[in-house]
């Protein structure tokens, strides 16, 4: 048996790796979980006489939650994680040295959808920066008799007489005056400085299969944002006949040299406004298991009846939106088990996310379309319809609130200048 003390099966969204814990079940000295840090996840020990417990250290102490996952005496404990599941996770998975990786993906990759391709080019880099390795193997690979038997074979140790063998990322030089002094320095550090840069809130994947190209002027692109006029803009774009989605980045690059001249530009939302259209999808739209894990784990009160924007000014009302960006508060903080969704991620990070696809030329912000339409037109070199802008509900629009969405989404009223309520 080897020394490692767990093993971890990461995969993204799209695989199942399903034949490696049929192989993991009828293993000895193998004792396999499936998905114990998904937020889904209720039952996590079968033979636990504390599941609420359980679950509460994965919620509140996730480290200390792994810990126990992996003190098994006598065995090896195996478990898998898929994209989605607790964020925070992954970082202790990846940099926990005391744990094999194995790493399953699809046989066709050129498919693979935008938010899997970003998880294993993630799970790579970290990878590469802690000095470890993992065991690559395709989906339908996991099937063969010989990838199981050495599988099985690098699992156990067995061709390495069960010893793992340690080796040494930074060799010393006892010559050198400097890296003597700063191997002092790195032995006084804090052992709660964080080997990796902090960024709390995961960029989320954008897919190129959003964006809306039309041949207004010389060429437009929409990359659209949702919450923040999204709808609105893709009606004005749609009255274009020529007006396509993109399936590739071959197909937009093809695009834009048959369009010389083309402007690209995206629309932002007040972040007051757009998190409370967030919520009211969250709580009227077909998210039944989302809004069980926020009521159950959060204590959230997200009550479905609320869809009316004329009623927002009822008490309860208030409180669930307060309560929600409370959580929104933590979530963008990777402090929940909750991974960030596209609807209530920072804007700031969505554009982010687009610029590494392709150029945005224009940000503009909805509150100043008006103001400055006769500069957006000859701009875009196209005319622009009369926008139906949104405002934000008598009912919501308090000092409370605004400070709320300003802790939360402090990133996007920075970058995009937007004014703070004090």
């Amino acid at each position: 048996m080897s020394n490692f003390l767990g093993l971890a099966i990461l995969s993204g969204a799209c695989v199942r790796p399903k034949h490696i814990g049929s192989l993991l079940h009828n293993t000895e000295q193998v004792s396999f979980i499936e998905r114990p840090f998904s937020p889904y996840q209720f039952e996590i020990f079968k033979s636990s006489q504390s599941v609420g417990e359980d679950i509460d250290l994965r919620e509140r102490y996730p480290a200390a939650f792994l810990d126990k996952l992996l003190d098994l005496d006598g065995s090896m404990r195996a478990f898998s994680y898929g994209r989605g599941d607790d964020p925070r996770a992954l970082r202790l998975i990846i940099q926990d040295a005391r744990i094999l990786k194995v790493i399953v993906f699809p046989k066709r990759t050129a498919f693979l959808p935008e938010a899997d391709r970003e998880f294993y080019g993630e799970v790579s880099y970290q990878l590469s920066c802690s000095g470890q390795t993992a065991f690559w193997v395709a989906e339908d690979e996991s099937e063969c008799p010989s990838i199981r038997s050495g599988l099985k074979r690098w699992i156990l140790g067995r061709d390495t007489g069960g010893d793992r063998t340690e080796l040494s990322l930074l060799p010393s030089y006892s010559d050198d005056p400097h890296l003597c002094e700063m191997n002092r320095s790195d032995g006084a550090a804090s052992r709660f400085v964080s080997y990796f840069p902090a960024d709390f809130e995961a960029g989320p994947s954008v897919s190129i299969s959003k964006v809306i190209g039309g041949s207004f002027g010389r060429g437009v692109l929409f990359s659209p944002i949702r919450y923040s006029m999204d709808l609105e803009v893709k009606r004005w774009m749609e009255r274009d006949p020529s007006s396509k989605n993109f399936n590739s980045t071959r197909e937009l690059r093809l695009w834009k040299a048959a369009h010389v001249g083309h402007k690209s530009f995206t629309v932002i939302r007040h972040p007051v406004l757009r998190s409370w259209l967030a919520y009211l999808d969250l709580v009227n739209g077909p998210y039944g298991k989302l809004r069980g894990i926020l009521r159950n784990r959060f204590s959230l009160n997200l009550s479905p009846s609320i869809g009316d924007e004329e009623e927002c000014d009822k008490l309860h009302h208030n409180e669930q939106f307060i309560g929600f960006l409370k959580f929104l508060n933590r979530n963008l903080h990777g402090q929940t088990s909750v991974a960030t969704r596209q609807g209530w991620s920072s804007q700031i990070n969505i554009v982010s996310a687009y610029s590494r696809k392709m150029n945005i030329d224009m940000v503009l912000r909805e509150w100043e379309i008006p103001k400055y339409r006769a500069e957006i037109e000859s701009f875009m070199h196209c005319s622009l319809p009369t926008p139906d802008l949104q405002e934000i509900p008598d009912g919501i629009n308090t000092r409370e609130v605004h400070r709320l969405v300003q802790a939360a989404y402090w990133k996007d009223y920075i970058h995009f200048g937007i004014d703070f309520v004090k």
